[in-house]
């Protein structure tokens, strides 16, 4: 492969790399816990968008469980987010090319 060649192929992959990572961010991901009692929506980014609680959740006397639940609904969310992305990620593998 001409190195002309390589570094065209190499720019398409970056834009195609940028295109996704752009993708990724946009993208919303729902966590949930308490069997769904608890939802949230967090973008690719890491932001908050939205928080859903179920009344039968909010006990003053056990603030805790709510912690508790917000912390797993986030933890959710956010591992569906890193398993998009490494998967959108993988697929950019290149054999043959080193680095890739």
């Amino acid at each position: 492969m001409n190195m002309q060649a390589m570094m065209k192929q190499m720019q398409k992959m970056q834009t195609k790399m940028l295109t996704a990572k752009e993708e990724i961010e946009a993208a919303e991901y729902e966590g949930e816990a308490g069997s769904g009692k608890l939802k949230l929506l967090l973008t690719g980014k890491g932001e908050l968008r939205s928080i859903s609680i179920d009344k039968s959740v909010v006990d003053p006397e056990d603030v805790e469980l709510l912690e508790d639940l917000i912390l797993t609904a986030f933890k959710d969310a956010k591992a569906k987010a890193d398993a998009k992305s490494a998967a959108l990620m993988d697929s950019f593998h290149m054999p043959g090319l080193p680095g890739f």
